[in-house]
């Protein structure tokens, strides 16, 4: 961010609509506040002292229900400022499947750099959340790009091994089976079978 007045001890973005703020982090984070403007809502970022060094702050915002077709990549704007750059990245839950990706105004970079710039907590998965992965990284030199994407949600499939044995005496028939079940896309939870 290109600031108006050099050193600066607070940060104001609009929020993009439907998206609620979960954290801010950075080392001199004194406090956040979440403020509604009419239609827009601010978030003020204070910093325990003013700094006209570059100051690396972490914004995690969620939205849900999220629309998986004729997707538009939310902006966080920045205000007070005389200019912007940015690394865009894209990450997608393991469950979906990305359809169309088309960018305008945006280099791309590897996705490397947006893993390596991300904080390690987003990539670590809670029992029984799906896990995320980097699928496109691009860099902006103005305020002005888009990115827009389709998704889909391919239909969870479970493949399943079986074995059985048959074993025939004189006095009796006995039959022994396993099954092993490799669930794609989804965990499994329960497995319903009839004899």
């Amino acid at each position: 961010l290109g600031l108006l007045h050099g050193a600066s001890g607070e940060f104001r973005f609009v929020v993009p609509s439907g998206f609620e703020v979960t954290s801010v982090e950075t080392p001199l984070l004194a406090r956040y506040v979440l403020e509604e403007r009419g239609p827009r809502r601010i978030l003020r970022i204070t910093l325990r002292e003013p700094s006209r060094e570059t100051v690396v702050i972490n914004i995690s915002a969620v939205k849900t229900p999220s629309r998986l077709t004729a997707w538009e990549f939310p902006r966080l704007l920045p205000l007070d400022t005389v200019g912007q750059v940015a690394v865009v990245g894209l990450l997608l839950e393991n469950r979906l499947a990305m359809r169309s990706l088309q960018h305008e105004s945006l280099l791309p970079l590897d996705n490397d750099v947006l893993t390596a710039a991300i904080p390690e907590s987003v990539f670590a998965v809670d029992p029984g959340a799906p896990q995320v992965r980097s699928v496109a990284t691009y860099y902006s030199p103005q305020a002005d790009y888009q990115l827009r994407a389709s998704f889909a949600k391919p239909p969870v499939a479970l493949r399943v091994q079986s074995d059985v044995s048959l074993v025939l005496t004189e006095p009796s028939q006995t039959i022994e089976g396993r099954f092993r079940l490799f669930p794609q896309r989804e965990k499994l939870f329960e497995l319903r079978f009839a004899v």
